[in-house]
C-alpha cells in the first residue's frame, strides 16, 4: 500500500498472516512504527477483557518488536 508517496506495510493487511510472514513484513521495513494502546474494547470480541486488548499485553505486538529491535529498525511510538 502506499501512503503519500511512500510504501506502508500494515500487519492487519496483509494476505498471508503467518508468524513467518509477519516476522518477514518487519525486518524488511526501512522502520517500525508502533502505535501503542492501553487498555480497549475490541469490537471483533467485545466480551473480552479490555486489559488484555493494551499493545504491550499482546503477544504478536511485543514478537514484531522484538524482531525490529533484533534487525536494527529504527522504532517509532
Amino acid at each position: 500500500m502506499t501512503i503519500l508517496g511512500l510504501n506502508t506495510w500494515l500487519d492487519v493487511n496483509m494476505e498471508n498472516t503467518s508468524t513467518p510472514a509477519m516476522e518477514e513484513g518487519v525486518k524488511m521495513a526501512a522502520c517500525f512504527i508502533a502505535i501503542v494502546t492501553g487498555p480497549c474494547v475490541n469490537n471483533d470480541s467485545p466480551n473480552d477483557n479490555p486489559e488484555d486488548n493494551a499493545y504491550f499485553r499482546r503477544e504478536y505486538c511485543l514478537m514484531e518488536l522484538r524482531w525490529a529491535r533484533a534487525a536494527g529498525k529504527r522504532c517509532l511510538f
